[in-house]
């Protein structure tokens, strides 16, 4: 599970992998893996055909970089992959809401932020302006080590369940607070319909569904939940031509509800964020996937490991011999 290959300054989520390491992850990955499209992935699993070695390789969320940078790397190495979209975000001039909430916080001008949502108001100190600077070392996953820190995943759990009318009403209100740009920086901005459109054309990348709007899918009822699903469906059958045979849980996020919606709307395999191997008893609409991070071969190599300890065997020499070349 990727979702952004790119260098940032900034990464609280760890969701970017930097192109150099991207393209030794996929060099590794076409020595030592057996590469397969997502459904084809599916279809040998439900039957019990799958080999051992093979994996798929998704992108979450639809960032531009997944069309600038990784897939001209996937065509280099004749690797197939499929990108996710959160459909309400196609060819938007605002970032994610989690991009540009760090960058207001970040970068705010004021020393605190007030929030309003769902009917509660909260006011949040964010410290001194120079803490910014902790922000390129921090992961979000760890302790806050400024207020600057702590505001950010206050507000970041506040706005997670929140509807997207109220989400997007707060962002451009805290924008207004924190004296920032709502407009994306070229670095985060969001694919574009005519990108989606040319990577799907290459035969390599197929366009998966991610809901309408990126909601956490148990917090909504079920009719609200179809909507998410089936709205997002048919913008990427829209977009490409025929109807998207995968769909990837926001967040990794789903009740009995969404699993049986997803199976409705006709996908054939639906993605979790849940970090295991695939077993025999892995079920095809609620698939487990290992996100990858900044890492090296060899590190990938490890993670896979972790995930698969038989097949630690032999493969020291070979990574040895592959970052040499």
């Amino acid at each position: 599970m990727y979702h952004r290959v790119a260098d940032l300054d900034s990464d609280p989520w760890g969701l970017a992998v930097p192109p150099l390491l991207f393209e030794e992850q996929l060099a590794f990955l076409k020595h030592r893996r057996l590469v397969l499209p997502l459904a084809e992935f599916g279809q040998l699993h439900e039957c019990g055909r799958l080999p051992a070695k093979a994996i798929a390789i998704t992108f979450d969320d639809g960032y531009a970089c997944n069309a600038t940078t990784a897939a001209p790397l996937l065509e280099k190495y004749d690797l197939p992959a499929t990108v996710f979209l959160a459909t309400a975000f196609i060819s938007s001039d605002e970032e994610f809401w989690w991009d540009a909430l760090e960058r207001i916080v970040m970068c705010a001008e004021t020393d605190r932020l007030g929030l309003v949502i769902n009917g509660t108001a909260a006011s949040i100190a964010l410290g001194r302006r120079d803490e910014r600077s902790s922000a390129s070392q921090w992961a979000a996953t760890m302790k806050p080590e400024s207020a600057r820190q702590s505001a950010y995943l206050k507000l970041w759990s506040r706005l997670r369940v929140a509807g997207d009318r109220e989400r997007r009403q707060a962002i451009e209100d805290l924008h207004r607070q924190a004296g920032t740009c709502a407009t994306s920086r070229e670095s985060h901005r969001t694919i574009t319909a005519a990108e989606v459109r040319r990577i799907a054309s290459s035969g390599l990348i197929e366009i998966g569904a991610h809901t309408v709007t990126h909601p956490v899918l148990n917090q909504l009822n079920r009719e609200e939940q179809r909507l998410e699903i089936t709205q997002s469906r048919d913008r990427c059958r829209e977009l490409v031509g025929h109807s998207p045979k995968a769909f990837a849980y926001p967040f990794g996020e789903y009740d009995d509800d969404s699993v049986a919606i997803v199976k409705e709307a006709g996908f054939e395999i639906a993605c979790t964020t849940q970090s295991f191997g695939i077993g025999a008893s892995s079920r095809v609409l609620q698939m487990p996937r290992s996100a990858v991070g900044a890492w090296n071969a060899s590190e990938l190599a490890a993670a896979m490991y972790r995930l698969n300890p038989e097949e630690r065997a032999g493969d020291a020499d070979r990574l040895t011999s592959l970052r040499a070349q």
